[in-house]
């Protein structure tokens, strides 16, 4: 005699109400996404640059360096996905990045001018083409004083 076959009805377990806030945090904790040390020296230390600039009579250094981050070619290395526009955007902002930037110009333009040079002002622009970051920095500076 063939078994009947029992029918399954589920039940949905009964829907709670919300609860309600009584108590409203004091503090908001924003997360800061930031490059990583090892990231920047790794995107820095793998920059192509170019410099040009020149001396004028007053012993002022008038400059400018380009930097070509070809962020593609370090994709094996990072743990995360390749967002270029996010890279750019974290590096404009974070002024260890800019400070490293301004001191490899400074370090060019000594090669360039002869003489250890102090950046006084440098503009600093980023672009993004493709999978390549563009920096260019303008570099405008004077002779270091000598320390007795």
């Amino acid at each position: 005699m063939p078994r009947a076959k029992k029918k399954l009805t589920l039940r949905l377990p009964e829907r709670k109400p919300m609860a309600r806030a009584e108590r409203i945090p004091l503090y908001m904790r924003p997360v800061d996404e930031q490059l990583s040390e090892a990231a920047i020296a790794l995107l820095l230390d793998s920059a192509d640059t170019l410099s040009e600039g020149r001396q004028d009579g007053a012993g002022r250094f008038f400059g400018s360096t380009m930097l070509t981050l070809d962020v593609a070619t370090l994709s094996a290395r990072l743990r995360h996905a390749l967002d270029v526009d996010e890279i750019a955007r974290l590096m404009q902002s974070d002024r260890r990045v800019q400070k490293r930037m301004r001191a490899l110009a400074e370090s060019d333009a000594t090669l360039r001018a002869g003489f250890s040079v102090r950046m006084g002002v440098g503009d600093l622009q980023l672009r993004v083409d493709g999978t390549k970051i563009l920096v260019d920095i303008d570099v405008e500076g004077a002779q270091k004083a000598r320390r007795a």
